[in-house]
């Protein structure tokens, strides 16, 4: 869950994305603060939030499918 400040001084949780955010309490669309979660990875990346998962190798071809 998201937490987001408004210029106005009021904090509203956000749980989906979609259209700009705006205070339903008095219809400031500033943003002041976001409060987020520190995003997580798996795989291969680096950094403090990385989880280092050896991932399988997957067969893939570039070459076109033929068509019938």
């Amino acid at each position: 869950m998201i937490k987001i400040t408004f210029a106005c001084g009021h904090t509203v949780p956000v749980a989906s994305e979609g259209a700009a955010p705006i205070c339903p309490l008095d219809g400031e669309h500033r943003i002041r603060h976001v409060a987020a979660p520190p995003p997580t990875f798996r795989g291969q990346a680096t950094g403090p939030y990385v989880e280092t998962l050896a991932l399988p190798a997957i067969p893939v071809s570039l070459r076109e499918k033929e068509r019938p």
